[in-house]
């Protein structure tokens, strides 16, 4: 169990590699890979390559494997260490010699010896162990599991606070064990997160971060529709107009990138969309990508809810699951569509994308960067959930967003214009308020509270659970 004095590092960690995960992405999305010495700056070519950069994403989920294997070694090095302490320190004794060796007290020479006059020793000499002054009267009891084992069956947000704080989890909480073929249901949250990602990837190309981050907020309204529907959940009446808020500011964000993007007249190429018409193809693909992300969340929870499986196991499967199918959709992506003459050097090119990651030093080191922030900001998140709760996960994932959009300002990524920006400050306001007020961080309007008769709602910490789902970017 993580202090409660470690939570502000946990906090930091996740708001740091969560900011650098989008900025990473995006940066490596400027990098040029073509033609970098040409003086116009629509002839570079830079790098677009949305499979790799979905494969380098589930490649830092499998690196969230590498603590639950160092903890397995950990336990199984020091069960044999305590297994060799424990071990007969004679095993070998002359059939005379009067020892009773706890165990075989029914063989004939056992019984034979316990008849003898050697039998008479002080009770003390009558077993063999492993330094304990007296031989144990009745068996050991079971030992309780580590809080983040008998913990993981619980979904993130559900957890009571006292058993978390006494590190107990009560009996009835405990889910099936994971194993064998049930292994491989990760495979369709896998694939979901495969799907969803890409497209996001796609849209990340079309459009600013800032805008980015804000529309992937409209993935609590599509959670909470499908938790109705998939779910049998029933939602407050507040919580239903929330959705609708973040619904209309995520509109408000688009319609302000597509001013940011026309805010400036630039010269197009006959073959090129308008700019703003490619920031409005990047909001779209980025809303239809939360889609399959909401999907994701709502299989991981029937899973999560039915099995008991470490929350960091949980990510490592889908991070293996998500590499081999990526890995295997490649060569077709490849062979079908990015060797042929309109597909080639664009997003299925899987050859040119493997040359520009190996030899344009900028993205190859990003790649790795983008990999291990992937990988600490699952954990850091995870911590945050355990230690504190999801409520307050969410309330840093707000953070991000923010942080993400004042330092691409300072970087110079984007511009802060009156009417563009003001739209995006009520958009990304929107967003906030209707986050929170689903999530229950602030009190909802006194109006709002009511429901039918027979509806009933669903605790708020349900709703939390759409930033308690293992994988995260």
């Amino acid at each position: 169990m993580v202090t409660r004095s470690a939570v502000p590092l946990l906090v930091a960690g996740m708001l740091l590699t969560g900011i650098s995960n989008s900025l990473l992405n995006k940066w490596q999305d400027m990098q040029c890979v073509g033609n970098c010495d040409a003086t116009d700056p629509k002839q570079r070519i830079e790098f677009s390559q949305p499979v790799w950069q979905t494969l380098q994403m589930f490649l830092g989920e499998c690196l969230c494997l590498l603590p639950v294997l160092a903890r397995l070694a950990y336990s199984r090095y020091h069960a044999s260490r305590d297994a060799a302490l424990k071990k007969p320190l004679l095993l070998h004794y002359p059939p005379d010699s009067g020892i009773v060796v706890q165990g075989d007290n029914d063989s004939p020479t056992s019984r034979l010896n316990a008849d003898s006059s050697a039998a008479s020793y002080d009770a003390t000499r009558s077993y063999v162990h492993s330094g304990a002054t007296h031989a144990p009267a009745e068996p050991a009891t079971v030992a309780v599991p580590p809080p983040e084992i008998a913990a993981r069956a619980l979904q993130p947000g559900e957890a009571d606070e006292s058993a978390i704080h006494d590190d107990l989890v009560p009996a009835d909480h405990a889910g099936e064990d994971l194993s064998g073929r049930a292994i491989f249901l990760f495979f369709m949250p896998a694939f979901c997160d495969i799907c969803g990602t890409t497209l996001m990837n796609v849209g990340l190309l079309f459009t600013p971060v800032s805008i980015y981050q804000m529309t992937r907020g409209a993935l609590v309204l599509w959670v909470g529709v499908f938790s109705v529907i998939f779910l049998r959940r029933h939602l407050f009446l507040f919580q239903w107009l929330s959705l609708v808020t973040v619904m209309l500011g995520v509109c408000v964000v688009g319609m302000s990138g597509t001013l940011f993007s026309s805010s400036e007249p630039k010269v197009e190429s006959e073959d090129e969309l308008p700019e703003a018409a490619q920031t409005l193809l990047g909001v779209l693909l980025i809303l239809f990508a939360q889609l399959f992300t909401a999907s994701q969340f709502v299989l991981e929870e029937r899973i999560m809810s039915r099995y008991a499986v470490e929350p960091l196991l949980a990510v490592g499967y889908e991070g293996i699951f998500g590499t081999l199918t990526t890995l295997v959709a490649m060569p077709f992506l490849h062979y079908f569509i990015g060797r042929t003459p309109e597909g080639r050097g664009g997003y299925f090119d899987m050859a040119a994308g493997w040359h520009q990651i190996i030899h344009v030093p900028a993205v190859f080191y990003s790649s790795i960067a983008i990999a291990f922030s992937i990988a600490f900001f699952n954990f850091f998140g995870l911590s945050v959930t355990r230690t504190v709760s999801a409520t307050a996960r969410s309330t840093i994932d707000t953070c991000r967003t923010l942080g993400i959009w004042i330092v691409s300002l300072v970087l110079g990524w984007e511009v802060f214009r009156p009417l563009s920006g003001g739209l995006q400050v009520v958009g990304f306001g929107l967003l906030v308020y209707g986050t929170f007020l689903f999530n229950g961080i602030v009190s909802p309007p006194a109006a709002c509270v009511t429901h039918p008769r027979g509806y009933e709602p669903a605790p708020v910490d349900d709703a939390d659970e759409v930033d308690g789902a293992p994988s995260r970017r």
